[in-house]
């Protein structure tokens, strides 16, 4: 079985690699306009360009479509509505960096701290066995996606690195955190 799934993860993993190179090479022809009197592309134009994917990405999280609207947490695929510790610390660091670049806004509704505030409530009161979470959790009702099945190290440590990642940013929610951490 687990020959498999890294079968799979490879294959998939090369497959998201020729997709990207493809893009990128098919967006030269738009770039040709944007090259310098040195032939060199235009750093600004590169730029725009990938937020212009990042946009296209953020849409994913949207709540309704890649986010549950009442719970606030993300769906680690459209067509699961599961996640793990790993997904929700890419979810936690994806926030932060859709701030950086302009996608969201730091306040308001939907805001950085809305979205963070939600995740944080969460892992407050998850559901944990023996302390340990569990391998996955449903994002429309925050309950363990299975019993049977504990996290990993390396799914923690996502989660654990994008929590520290809220700390350096929002002191005001070190606190919370620490007790996330340590409770």
């Amino acid at each position: 079985m687990m020959q498999s799934y890294n079968g799979r993860a490879k294959i998939f993993s090369v497959i998201l690699l020729v997709i990207i190179i493809t893009v990128i090479y098919s967006n030269f022809t738009v770039m040709d306009n944007q090259i310098n009197e040195n032939g060199k592309i235009e750093e600004d134009s590169i730029l725009d360009i990938l937020i212009d994917y990042a946009r296209t990405a953020w849409k994913y999280f949207k709540p309704g479509v890649g986010v549950n609207p009442n719970t606030g947490l993300h769906y680690a695929k459209i067509t699961w509505h599961g996640f793990t510790d790993w997904d929700l610390g890419s979810y936690i660091l994806a926030i932060l960096h859709a701030s950086d670049i302009g996608l969201i806004d730091v306040e308001g509704e939907w805001g950085v701290r809305y979205r963070i505030e939600k995740i944080l409530n969460f892992l407050i009161n998850r559901k944990l066995k023996d302390g340990i979470p569990y391998w996955a959790y449903n994002a429309d009702t925050g309950e363990p996606y299975t019993t049977r099945r504990l996290t990993n190290p390396s799914d923690s440590g996502r989660l654990l690195i994008a929590l520290y990642e809220i700390k350096k940013r929002f002191p005001d929610y070190a606190n919370i955190v620490d007790y996330i951490v340590y409770n």
